[in-house]
């Protein structure tokens, strides 16, 4: 877990070590949040000792760098990527289960109003067909839900630039006629990217508690 406090990048560095030492077979990287208003224990913690939103992202790069030069990821062949302002109840392990041999796959859920996300069209073998960003006039109630798997092929060497999934990936790979499929949900869902969405998000937790 990177940005927890007092924490630097020779310290996460080394827990990367110690893990690898481990040898473990998955690693999930998390990012601290502190929301002492949702958690009443983390009032307890000196909010001067948290990381800056910069400390943060050389934090996060400092894990995924170690792990690139590790043979963790070297070892495995898939790997799973959450990319939301977003929380769910989905258990993304059924993405693996059901998109074994896809070169890639993503969650989709369907909302009432669609047109504050982006949207996704598949056919009914789930088989990805466009990904459309956020539009008044969308095309399909299936919103794009920030969860992903892919298959490590899908980053080869020269793709690996700082690269938007939505503006440059998805549509490069659908003209390659990449495999992406799509899973779909109806677990509940909550977008904190918007004020008004952040202000439910203590009552959507509370009611799944």
């Amino acid at each position: 877990m990177y940005g927890l406090p007092a924490q630097s990048v020779d310290t996460i560095r080394d827990t990367v070590a110690r893990t690898i030492d481990l040898n473990p077979g998955r690693v999930a990287l998390f990012g601290y949040a502190h929301v002492p208003w949702m958690k009443k224990h983390q009032k307890l913690i000196d909010e001067s000792a948290l990381p800056s939103p910069a400390e943060r992202l050389e934090l996060a790069e400092a894990v995924i760098f170690a792990l690139r030069q590790s043979e963790i990821l070297r070892a495995n062949l898939s790997f799973f990527c959450l990319n939301a302002d977003s929380f769910t109840d989905w258990n993304p392990l059924s993405m693996m289960l059901e998109t074994p041999e896809m070169h890639g796959a993503l969650l989709a859920l369907k909302v009432d109003d669609p047109s504050r996300y982006g949207t996704l069209k598949f056919d009914l073998a789930g088989n990805l067909q466009s990904f459309e960003e956020k539009t008044l006039n969308p095309t399909s109630s299936y919103i794009n839900g920030g969860v992903y798997h892919f298959q490590k092929t899908l980053f080869e060497k020269d793709n690996m630039i700082k690269s938007s999934l939505e503006y440059d990936l998805f549509p490069r790979w659908l003209h390659e006629n990449k495999n992406l499929g799509v899973v779909k949900s109806a677990s509940g869902f909550i977008d904190i990217g918007t004020p008004e969405s952040f202000q439910l998000a203590q009552s959507f937790f509370e009611h799944k508690s």
